[in-house]
């Protein structure tokens, strides 16, 4: 409301709706990554399948030399240290 004095008027709204969306993309050197939609509610057992599944699609068109050369780092999620994910990671990158 626009007015010369001060109405002392309040306008109710409606408030809104949460929303919440989590993506994985990346910048590796010159390259974009495709992004990935990961579910709403993450947990160890569907953080293993985007490990498994989706990091290695999304790393097909980077050149071999630049992914051996890449370090993929973690926070202290749950999902990130659960103890499948975790295993799954000691196999297939045992010195790191």
């Amino acid at each position: 409301m626009w007015s010369s004095e001060n109405p002392h008027i309040t306008i109710s709204s409606n408030v809104q709706h949460k929303f919440s969306i989590n993506i994985c993309a990346g910048i590796l050197g010159d390259h974009l990554l495709r992004s990935y939609l990961l579910p709403e509610r993450i947990n160890g057992a569907k953080y293993l399948v985007f490990l498994q599944h989706a990091i290695p699609d999304m790393l097909q068109e980077i050149p071999t030399t630049v992914g051996q050369n890449m370090w993929f780092m973690h926070d202290g999620a749950r999902a990130h240290i659960s103890i499948a994910m975790r295993n799954h990671l000691d196999a297939t990158n045992p010195e790191r």
